[in-house]
C-alpha cells in the first residue's frame, strides 16, 4: 500500500472514531494542547534570546587582548572598533525591546535588557573617554597602557560581566520550566488525540477531503525534492537555485532547508577544489593548467578586441646545478623567490602567474604592446639578479638569475595562443644559446590577417642585445 493510501486510511479510520466525541470534548483537548504549547514557545523563545544575549555580550565586551598594538594611532583605532561593535549591540538590544509587545518576555529578562542598555551606553562614553585621554596624551607606552587598564577595570564591564551571570541563573530556571512544559504538552497531545470528536456524515466526507489534502501538502514538496536531487544526480550541476517551499510541515521544511545547506557546501568545496586544481602548490601561482585556460581565454578575448598581448616566458639559468649543488629544498625556496618577484612585479588583475614547468614560469600580460612587454621582462631580469641569490654553477655572474624570452601580437585567426607560445619559447632559447643568458629576446611583434597562412607561423626574431648593451642604451 502506498504512502498516499496508508494515509487516507488513517485519516478515514480517524474520522470514524471521531464522530463519538462531542464539539465540547474536541474544543476542551484542542485548547489544553494549544496552552500547553504556546507556553513551551514561549520558553524557547527565551532561552534564545538568553543564549543570543551571551554570545553578542562576550563579542562586544573589550578585553585586554583586543589592545596589543604598539602605537597610539593603533590603539585609538581600536577603541573606535570596539565602539561600533557596542552602538550594534545596543541597537540590537533596542531591537528585542521593541518586540515586547508581540512576544511576552519574563520579567527578569525585561530587567536585565534594559540594565544592558544602560551599562552599554556607559561603556561607549567610557571608550569615548579613553580614546580622549589617548589623545591628549603622550607616547608614553605606560600612560597608554593606564589608560587601557582604567577602560578594562571599568563599572560598565564588570556590571555588564554579571548582566551574563544573571542570564545563566535565568537560563537555568527557564530550562527547568521548559521540560516541564514539554512534558504538559505531550500529556496535552495525548488527551486531545483520546477525547472524541462529534461529527456526522457530512463531516465525514469533509474530513475525506481533507485527509486527502493533507497527504498531498506532505507528499508534493517530498516529490519536488526528490526530483531536485535527480537532477543533481543527472547533471552534477552544484550551483543550483535553492529549493523553496512554503506551507509544508516542520520536518519537511527542515529537510529541505538541510539539502539546500549541503548543495551550498558542496559548490563551496567545488570551487576551492578547481582553484586548488589551478594552483602550484610550492610556489602559489597558476600551474600548467590554469595557463593553458588563461592564455585561451585571453587569445580569444584580445582576438574580438582588436588589441595587443604578450606573452613572457622565464627559465632560470642553470637550474639543474643549482640543485645539485645546494640540494633540493633550497632549489624550492629559490623557485619560491622568483615567484614573489613576479607577484610583486604583476599586480594588474588581467594579468597571470604561471609555473608552467621545473624552473620555468609564463606571465600573459592583456593590452600589452612589444615595447612594455619587454621593459618589464628587463626588470624581472634585473630584480631577479638584486635577490643576490648565490649560485656558484652558474659562472660568470656567481647568483640567481633568469633568462626571458618575449612574444607579442595581435591574436587573429592565424596568431594564435599556440603561435604567441612557440615565439616567446624560441626567444628564450636563443638568450640561453647565443645571448648568454641573464638577458631578455624578443620576438618581432606580429599582427596577422584572417587571409594569412600557416607559413607565418615561423619565427624569426630580430637581433638581440645582451642586458647589460640594453640597460646602457636605455640610460
Amino acid at each position: 500500500m502506498g504512502l498516499r493510501r496508508r494515509i487516507f486510511v488513517n485519516h478515514l479510520a480517524t474520522l470514524a472514531i471521531a464522530t463519538t466525541g462531542t464539539l465540547l470534548g474536541l474544543w476542551a483537548g484542542n485548547q489544553l494542547w494549544r496552552n500547553s504549547h504556546v507556553r513551551v514557545q514561549v520558553i524557547e523563545r527565551e532561552l534564545q534570546v538568553i543564549d543570543d544575549l551571551n554570545i553578542r555580550i562576550l563579542q562586544a565586551l573589550p578585553a585586554r587582548n583586543h589592545y596589543q598594538a604598539s602605537t597610539k594611532i593603533s590603539l585609538i583605532q581600536e577603541l573606535e572598533m570596539d565602539r561600533q561593535v557596542m552602538k550594534q549591540f545596543i541597537i540590537h538590544l533596542e531591537g528585542i525591546q521593541a518586540l515586547e509587545g508581540k512576544a511576552a518576555l519574563a520579567p527578569e529578562l525585561k530587567h536585565v535588557l534594559a540594565v544592558l542598555i544602560q551599562n552599554s551606553q556607559a561603556l561607549i562614553q567610557g571608550l569615548d573617554e579613553s580614546k580622549a585621554r589617548l589623545l591628549a596624551s603622550s607616547k608614553d607606552p605606560d600612560a597608554q597602557r593606564q589608560i587601557i587598564n582604567d577602560l578594562i577595570q571599568a563599572n560598565a564591564i564588570t556590571r555588564l560581566q554579571n548582566a551574563i551571570n544573571q542570564l545563566e541563573q535565568l537560563r537555568s530556571r527557564l530550562s527547568g520550566e521548559l521540560e516541564s512544559a514539554q512534558e504538559a504538552e505531550e500529556r496535552s497531545e495525548a488527551l486531545e488525540l483520546l477525547i472524541p470528536i462529534l461529527s456526522s456524515l457530512m463531516a465525514a466526507g469533509l474530513g475525506l477531503l481533507l485527509a486527502w489534502r493533507t497527504s498531498g501538502l506532505i507528499l508534493r514538496p517530498i516529490d519536488r525534492l526528490n526530483r531536485r536531487i535527480a537532477e543533481l544526480r543527472s547533471s552534477g550541476k552544484l550551483d543550483l537555485q535553492p529549493l523553496e517551499q512554503k506551507n509544508v510541515p516542520a520536518e519537511i521544511r527542515s529537510l529541505n532547508d538541510n539539502f539546500n545547506r549541503l548543495i551550498q557546501r558542496l559548490g563551496d568545496v567545488h570551487a576551492q577544489l578547481e582553484q586548488l586544481s589551478l594552483t602550484d602548490p610550492l610556489t602559489q601561482v597558476g600551474n600548467r593548467r590554469c595557463f593553458d585556460r588563461m592564455l585561451h581565454a585571453e587569445v580569444a578575448r584580445h582576438r574580438r578586441e582588436g588589441a595587443s598581448m604578450a606573452l613572457l616566458m622565464l627559465d632560470l639559468d642553470r637550474f639543474k646545478p643549482y640543485n645539485d649543488c645546494y640540494g633540493h629544498p633550497a632549489g624550492d625556496q629559490c623557485l619560491i623567490a622568483v615567484a614573489d618577484v613576479l607577484k610583486h612585479l604583476f599586480r594588474r588583475s588581467g594579468d597571470c602567474i604561471c609555473r608552467i614547468g621545473g624552473e620555468e614560469f609564463a606571465v600573459v600580460l592583456p593590452r600589452t604592446a612589444i615595447h612594455e612587454a619587454e621593459e618589464l621582462a628587463l626588470r624581472i631580469v634585473k630584480t631577479t639578479a638584486a635577490l643576490n641569490l648565490e649560485h656558484r654553477a652558474n659562472p660568470p655572474i656567481g647568483r640567481v638569475s633568469v633568462s626571458v624570452g618575449v612574444s607579442c601580437g595581435r591574436p587573429s585567426e592565424s596568431l594564435t595562443g599556440s603561435w604567441l607560445l612557440q615565439a616567446a619559447d624560441q626567444a628564450l632559447y636563443r638568450c640561453k644559446g647565443e645571448l648568454g643568458r641573464n638577458t631578455v629576446a624578443c620576438a618581432p611583434a606580429q599582427e596577422f590577417g584572417p587571409s594569412s597562412t600557416a607559413a607565418s607561423l615561423s619565427l624569426a626574431p630580430a637581433p638581440e642585445r645582451p642586458l647589460q648593451d640594453r640597460a646602457a642604451s636605455s640610460g
